[in-house]
């Protein structure tokens, strides 16, 4: 039957991952393996049974960006003075969820550790966008795929992007 892709070409997230029931296996290519982040002009695949599979985990890394009322405020202002300044300050006033990083790490039993950033932005991206959501889709299906072969989630095993370009 072959290989199911949830993430199949290079150009959506530098990343592959496919999974085969009757293989009993993953496909993967990640730039982000043991430690340090390996830039790659020729993709390996690699393939991985699914009794190498140690653990896994999944990570996000959020923060919040105000923006001001400020044309409220001024609305607020002219309509009904200082106090509908203040009023038109404190409606306008909009917080929106950022999301920095999402993402899902697993190791082999062997040892080697992979991570997979699906979403990886320094300013952020907003957490209802498309690139967000389609992440967020394909992050669900890969956690299916580790829970319907019993592989351990570590709810203690802490990773980001981040972590590993500081090594």
């Amino acid at each position: 039957m072959g290989y199911k892709n949830i993430i199949g070409a290079v150009s959506d997230s530098s990343c592959i991952f496919k999974y085969s029931d009757d293989e009993q296996a993953l496909q993967i290519f990640t730039n982000w393996k043991n430690g340090k982040p390996k830039m790659h002009l020729r993709r390996h695949v690699e393939t991985i049974p699914y009794a190498n599979l140690a653990e896994y985990t999944t990570f996000i890394e959020t923060d919040t960006k105000n923006t001001g009322g400020v044309g409220t405020a001024l609305i607020g202002d002219v309509l009904f003075g200082p106090l509908g300044a203040i009023g038109g300050a404190i409606l306008g006033r909009k917080t929106t969820v950022m999301v920095k990083q999402l993402g899902l790490a697993f190791k082999t039993k062997e040892g080697d550790e992979y991570v997979f950033p699906l979403v990886y932005s320094i300013r952020g991206l907003k957490s209802d966008s498309g690139e967000v959501m389609m992440a967020n889709r394909r992050l669900e299906k890969m956690v299916a795929v580790f829970e319907r072969i019993g592989t351990p989630f570590n709810a203690d095993w802490h990773t980001s992007v981040d972590a590993w370009m500081k090594q």
